[in-house]
């Protein structure tokens, strides 16, 4: 697998680098050519480090793959800060103050945000090098043409998958700013608030994410035990609870929340971070029970499934948002994730049937639904008062989760 990443990826370096500046003149960005190289190079990097980080996942070694993670993050940041504001400041400070000569070396104005790519790249890049280690235990010759035609037997519907994903993701947004009713400025006032208010159906996505990072080399490592499809089931449910508290959490907290977007003018898009949050419970769920897909090499259903979601999108997304405007990406983002959700389960259950406890599950998130609306009701009769609307939501909370833990105890007691 190194060796064919490796491989793709400076073939595919070497037809987008001459490229770029035609990338950036269809991108109507003829001037910023740079910043495309800089961006091939950051995917090219972060590209060849996947397989290393993928090795630590598979041999249950978290504590070195966050590490290297933590690094590389922690530099990217340091540097997006040093180049934003330590450099504009220390010139802005003249020639006497310390550090300014070398400041106007190693520092261009006029380059701005493209430091921002700069820093990505050499976080990446300090990833790369403290995975050398594992990198050079590769060899050419343990290279093994049958097992790399199986692999990509495997893998191509899955590429198929991650176009669909981002079909999933960013269609809406991308058209919206033509598509959206008003006039050119309405609309993009429009995009804002979408792109503002859908940064806190991020926190479950951010769970999501740091849930697959485990959960996926352990369903590997389980599918040949007696129980594995107990576990698997387990594992369903219990990531299901989270992210439905998770969606309670935020909904009910929502006026903390809010401040986490900058621009208050956004705020009048809160009313779609509930839909949007069902929606990330759904993709959490599909990417859970995706298991059956994988572990039985049927990644072509994965393929199809993900084809129809994009198709969903597409469709739902043309004919609603002249209509509705980002309340109805909202919704089409749901659907298109609720109906995924749905045939993943249908047809998996068909070719490798898991006790999924789909009852508790739903009943579990109408009863959430049910708190949310308790909270929104509880904010409409006491809007002047924000101390006691809190008050009253962590009660309903506390109550919600003591339910699930009253029902759940003995399922978590087995595995404590």
């Amino acid at each position: 697998s190194m060796l064919s990443i490796v491989a793709s990826t400076l073939l595919l370096a070497a037809i987008l680098l001459p490229l770029s500046p035609y990338i950036a003149a269809a991108s109507l960005q003829e001037e910023h050519t740079n910043f495309y190289v800089l961006a091939i190079l950051i995917l090219c990097v972060d590209t060849i480090n996947e397989i290393p980080f993928s090795r630590l996942r598979l041999q249950s070694r978290p504590i070195r793959f966050a590490a290297i993670r933590l690094t590389s993050i922690i530099l990217m940041f340091g540097l997006n800060y040093f180049f934003l504001k330590g450099c504009p400041y220390i010139l802005a400070q003249g020639e006497d103050f310390l550090g300014y000569h070398f400041i106007q070396k190693i520092y261009n104005p006029e380059f701005g945000i493209g430091y921002i790519l700069v820093a990505n790249l050499i976080g990446n890049f300090v990833a790369f090098l403290l995975h050398i280690p594992t990198l050079l235990s590769v060899r050419l010759a343990d290279f093994d043409k049958d097992l790399w035609k199986k692999m990509l037997r495997y893998a191509f519907p899955l590429v198929i998958v991650g176009f669909s994903y981002v079909i999933n993701e960013v269609f809406d947004r991308k058209t919206m700013i033509y598509l959206a009713p008003g006039s050119e400025e309405e609309r993009e006032a429009q995009l804002g608030i979408y792109g503002g208010v859908y940064k806190l159906a991020m926190l479950i996505a951010l769970f999501t994410q740091a849930f697959r990072y485990g959960a996926e080399p352990f369903f590997f490592k389980q599918k040949t035990e007696t129980n594995a499809k107990q576990l698997y089931a387990d594992v369903a449910k219990f990531f299901a609870i989270i992210a439905i508290i998770g969606f309670l959490t935020v909904t009910l907290y929502i006026d903390i929340f809010k401040h986490l977007i900058q621009d208050p003018s956004y705020w009048e898009g809160l009313h779609v971070v509930p839909i949007l949050l069902l929606a990330n419970v759904c993709i959490g769920l599909y990417y859970t029970l995706s298991v059956w897909f994988k572990i039985t090499d049927r990644t072509k259903w994965g393929a199809y499934i993900s084809v129809g979601g994009a198709v969903i999108t597409i469709v739902l997304n043309l004919i609603l948002i002249p209509l509705y405007s980002y309340t109805a990406a909202a919704w089409v983002t749901l659907i298109c994730y609720a109906s995924m959700l749905t045939a993943n389960y249908v047809i998996g259950q068909r070719y490798y049937p898991v006790p999924y406890q789909v009852g508790r599950v739903l009943a579990y998130l109408a009863l959430a639904i049910l708190g949310f609306a308790m909270g929104e009701w509880v904010r409409a009769i006491f809007s002047e008062n924000l101390m006691l609307v809190l008050a009253l939501n962590t009660l309903i909370w506390l109550f919600y989760v003591g339910i699930i833990f009253w029902q759940e105890r003995e399922s978590v007691r087995a595995y404590m």
